[in-house]
């Protein structure tokens, strides 16, 4: 059955009540469309967004089980380790969402492994959806020239993007 994320209703996606007011239609839809495709999903927020984003993804009623879900902070070890553990997940439970954190650090190398990972053609069974968040612009990396052009292009399926905390 496929899904037309203009016409899922707030209801429908489970969200944290903390960001829920004043998000508009367009972000619960990309979220519905995350979860229908796992397709990869890039998210501008502060961290407490990124997680309620990430949570309301992988916590859908939509699938038909939660999938597994890994998470990596840039600078904690080795995103090879990240996305090998990833793979393990989807082929336990068919489909793992691996969470980025702060994107924007990582260094050429690990780019470039992350873009091995997504050139990858995935089996219909084993399916790792990438998630991919910063606090920082990611563009003004891609323009500076410290982030790879075409993994943002590959990252930035869906982006959504969260205003910063007001306080």
């Amino acid at each position: 059955m496929t899904r037309d994320p203009r016409t899922e209703s707030f209801e429908e996606i489970p969200l944290s009540a903390d960001f829920r007011d004043g998000w508009t239609r367009e972000v619960h839809a990309d979220i519905a469309v995350a979860v229908s495709h796992a397709t990869p999903v890039l998210i501008t927020a502060p961290m407490a967004c990124a997680q309620a984003i990430v949570d309301a993804i992988v916590s859908s009623q939509h699938h038909v089980e939660s999938p597994e879900m890994v998470s990596y902070e840039v600078g904690n070890g080795e995103l090879a380790d990240a996305l090998a553990e990833g793979r393990r997940a989807a082929a336990r439970h068919g489909r793992a969402v691996l969470w980025l954190k702060e994107v924007h650090r990582l260094e050429s190398d690990a780019q470039r492994s992350l873009m091995g990972e997504m050139t990858e053609d995935p089996t219909d069974s084993e399916i790792l959806q990438i998630i991919a968040s910063s606090t920082a612009d990611l563009y003004q990396y891609v323009n500076a020239g410290s982030f790879d052009a075409q993994l943002f292009y590959r990252l930035n399926t869906i982006h959504i993007v969260a205003p910063p905390s007001e306080g």
